[in-house]
């Protein structure tokens, strides 16, 4: 322990301080899962979806009367959002990484 200290000591000018930096932070909109399924199922190249997959999902948003206009818009009820979700979960591997 004691060399280890004698090595931090013996290095402590080697090291610039960054306190006083200017720097900036990007902030990035996350999507909630049930929108990024959403988009996922109206792109083309999504490959975590299969056909029939996408097929039963487009189903289903279409009973919501959900679709990419309004799919970010904050007038669908949590339970759409929670049965979209509950839907993708029995896909085979679209929550798998």
């Amino acid at each position: 322990m004691q060399i280890f200290v004698e090595f931090l000591l013996r290095n402590v000018g080697l090291f610039d301080s960054f306190c006083f930096t200017k720097r900036k932070i990007y902030m990035t909109q996350c999507l909630h899962p049930s929108m990024q399924i959403v988009s996922d199922v109206f792109s083309p190249t999504c490959a975590r979806l299969s056909p029939s997959e996408r097929a039963r999902m487009k189903t289903l948003l279409d009973e919501y009367e959900v679709d990419l206009g309004n799919a970010a818009d904050g007038d669908h009820r949590l339970s759409t959002k929670k049965n979209i979700i509950d839907m993708a979960r029995d896909f085979q591997v679209y929550f798998a990484r």
